[in-house]
């Protein structure tokens, strides 16, 4: 590995793999990958640890591996978690073995233990890594004895999905941790449209309001072309123009972005609600109008690569033309806030090692630097013209919309003139988040909410992640009754599947839906056809009550059972469970209930030959599993019959149990 290298890294034992530009611009985070054996909050060259060689030598060629393995480079975050691994199991072998073929079971499993100090979620994916490390070893032969090794760390069951418990104290908290409140909300709206606010923090409400239009995740938002605004006529599937009840051409607005998973590299549309037009059409105007400033530098700085546009009189001059540590002061915009200009200068020009010449003063020779190393300092201090990875160079630079100057976000200093670059997930965090004193600030920074006095009903500043609007559109679409298909892809989802986490309906509101599809068609089965034959609106409104009082989503369906009531009696029986509905066409419940199918299938066989040769209770085996077989058909013959749209809920057939 160390030959191959496929990170191309030139210092094998570095303490630190810089891996390049892997991720986009506005995430303001570097790649890298650190090799210390200590864990601590932020780890530099002077506090790093490192592995003893073998370790160490094991652990960078596993990342190298990961690397070689895999078409698309990972994320350096995964990497890490690999490391964290490493880590754990270092120290718990590193009194006792010098070398890794040395490592048995008994290690991991010390291991495993040990990582439990962390988060659930945290230490589940910790015990991934290791198992990940245990079979890297065994895949190798890097051990005398295979280890066979599997992560005992169970899956934190309130991680979300959509077998969480819905009905738990532990999923109304982490819905509370996940969605925006309605205090926050009604803030953000008075906030919105207030007149004194500064333009860093009005850039940053706009794109708080564009979260809420949009639904994007912070990096995606972050990276949208200056072009962001489209508006076409909507047409029909057949290209007509489509009229509104008025006769009136009815016209869709949408926004232009990049996806950030999935490698696109072209721009898609997010379409917007209608609702919510004139809100994304106002924040879009005022961040270009914001921003215009610093697109113009941006715009110059491509077309003449290595110089920037500074102010006049500065920009006329010429590149060989000398500045004085006052000029310098004034042409980069520190000059009006600094009593000692010529200090100013002075400290800009050392901090950014600008070469020094001198030049005639009035009385004597004095410090100055040519107009064309100022600008290519400036230039230096900008984000470079590449702003996406290199596998997903969509836009550049000065194609971008949320373009700022260096210290325009955040900053008692002045903005810097002649410098661009773009508006960070941090700093757009610093927004929302109050953020206590650490590496970027000794003092800590406070969200707009303290400085405006914006408090929830405890009394603490009200806070917010600009996930948690991601995390609300999702659920108010499952509420709203969008399909999963609809969810992932205005969303910009690889598939299905990853809408579940995202879906906080608690179990009432779920039963709410489900009533709400009965009474308008979507739903066949005995217990539909009884509530439909009740021709008293009262009686058929409480029926449908107690029909479904509580829901949740299981791996085949939709259970109706009220648990909240009483536990149910057929816990994890879900295929032999008359409360139950099918969503007919949904492909991941089908290919469970086909591995239901095929299982018990197997199981009927077994069980037959266990009857032949009377062991005891094989009848009541057989009978269980030939129940099993039998309702799992049912559901297959649910999801097949061409008769039933897609999307529709369908009771399974109940039964009789034998007495």
């Amino acid at each position: 590995m160390r030959i191959e290298n496929p990170l191309g890294i030139s210092d094998w034992a570095a303490m630190c793999w810089d891996l390049g530009q892997r991720k986009r611009v506005s995430s303001g985070r570097k790649d890298r990958i650190w090799f210390n054996k200590n864990f601590v909050k932020k780890v530099t060259e002077q506090n790093a640890e490192p592995f003893s060689v073998a370790f160490g030598d094991l652990l960078r060629a596993m990342v190298c591996d990961r690397e070689q393995r895999r078409a698309v480079g990972l994320d350096s975050n995964d990497h890490m978690v690999l490391v964290r691994a490493f880590r754990y199991l270092y120290s718990c072998v590193e009194a006792r073995a010098d070398h890794p073929i040395s490592l048995t079971r008994f290690d991991f499993d010390e291991a495993a233990l040990a990582c439990r100090v962390e988060a659930a979620s945290s230490a589940y994916r910790v015990g991934c890594k290791l198992q990940e490390i245990a079979t890297t070893l065994d895949r190798k032969y890097l051990t005398p004895v295979r280890l066979n090794w599997v992560n005992p760390i169970p899956r934190d069951s309130q991680a979300g999905g959509a077998l969480q418990n819905r009905t738990s104290r532990d999923f109304f908290e982490r819905r509370e941790s996940k969605l925006p409140s309605e205090e926050l909300l009604n803030a953000l709206a008075a906030i919105a449209n207030r007149d004194d606010l500064s333009l860093p923090d009005l850039l940053r409400q706009r794109a708080v309001e564009l979260l809420v239009c949009g639904g994007f995740r912070c990096n995606e938002l972050l990276m949208v072309p200056r072009d962001i605004w489209v508006e076409e006529p909507q047409k029909d599937s057949t290209g007509v123009q489509v009229l509104d009840r008025y006769g009136v051409p009815v016209v869709r607005y949408g926004l232009r972005y990049v996806p950030e998973k999935g490698g696109h590299r072209e721009t898609q549309i997010k379409w917007i609600p209608t609702p919510l037009v004139d809100v994304a059409r106002r924040a879009v105007r005022d961040i270009q109008r914001i921003t215009e400033p610093f697109a113009e530098i941006a715009r110059f700085m491509h077309e003449h690569p290595g110089r920037t546009l500074l102010p006049e009189p500065w920009q006329s001059m010429p590149e060989e033309a000398l500045l004085s540590m006052e000029d310098v002061a004034s042409a980069v915009g520190l000059g009006a806030t600094s009593v000692l200009p010529g200090s100013t200068g002075r400290y800009f020009v050392k901090s950014n090692k600008l070469p020094v010449v001198t030049m005639r003063g009035k009385q004597r020779q004095i410090a100055a630097v040519t107009k064309a190393a100022l600008e290519a300092g400036l230039r230096r201090r900008s984000a470079s013209h590449m702003v996406f990875p290199l596998q997903q160079s969509a836009l550049m630079l000065h194609e971008c919309l949320f373009l700022v100057g260096i210290n325009f976000i955040g900053s008692w200093r002045a903005t810097l003139n002649g410098t661009v670059t773009l508006l960070t997930q941090g700093q757009f965090d610093d927004y929302l988040t109050d953020r206590v004193g650490g590496p970027r600030s000794v003092v800590g920074t406070l969200s707009i909410f303290s400085r405006l006095g914006y408090v929830d009903s405890n009394g603490p500043p009200l806070s917010a992640t600009t996930h948690q609007f991601r995390h609300w559109l999702n659920t108010l679409a499952q509420e709203g009754g969008l399909s999963q298909v609809e969810i992932s892809r205005w969303m910009g989802r690889r598939t299905i599947d990853d809408n579940a986490a995202y879906d906080h309906q608690t179990g009432f509101q779920l039963a709410k839906r489900i009533r709400e599809r009965i009474d308008s068609g979507e739903a066949t089965g005995s217990a539909v056809t009884t509530l439909r034959q009740l021709n008293d609106p009262v009686r058929r409104a409480e029926f449908g009550q107690s029909l479904v009082a509580s829901a949740h989503v299981t791996d085949i369906g939709v259970c109706v059972q009220d648990l909240s009531a009483l536990p149910c009696e057929r816990h994890r029986e879900c295929t032999t469970c008359n409360d139950h509905f099918i969503e007919k066409g949904n492909t991941e419940q089908r290919d469970r209930a086909l591995e239901i199918f095929d299982a018990a299938q197997l199981m009927v066989r077994l069980a037959e030959e266990e009857q032949q040769d009377e062991s005891y209770g094989a009848d009541n085996w057989l009978a269980y599993q030939k129940l099993v077989a039998d309702r799992a058909s049912e559901i297959l013959k649910i999801h097949a019959d061409t008769s039933v749209a897609d999307g529709t809920l369908v009771q399974v057939p109940g039964y009789k149990e034998s007495a």
